[in-house]
């Protein structure tokens, strides 16, 4: 597995303002998934399942505004 994230925030007019952003990035090899299915036996249960995905790849951004005009 491989990847990573940058990231800022920053605030602004006294701390009332925070803007925050990130991006990332992953990449991974022999990935298993776990997956939950009702019982086959009809009981209501859930059974997990595991199985291989192989590979995958994940990436985006993130960007987050935060404001306090008041102080209460």
């Amino acid at each position: 597995s491989e990847g990573g994230e940058i990231g800022i925030k920053f605030d602004a007019l006294d701390r009332k303002v925070r803007v925050s952003a990130a991006g990332f990035y992953n990449k991974l090899t022999n990935y298993q998934l776990t997956t939950s299915i009702p019982n086959p036996a009809g009981t209501g249960a859930l059974t997990s399942i595991v199985s291989n995905a192989g590979s995958a790849e994940t990436k985006g951004f993130e960007l987050e505004f935060t404001a306090a005009p008041t102080d209460g």
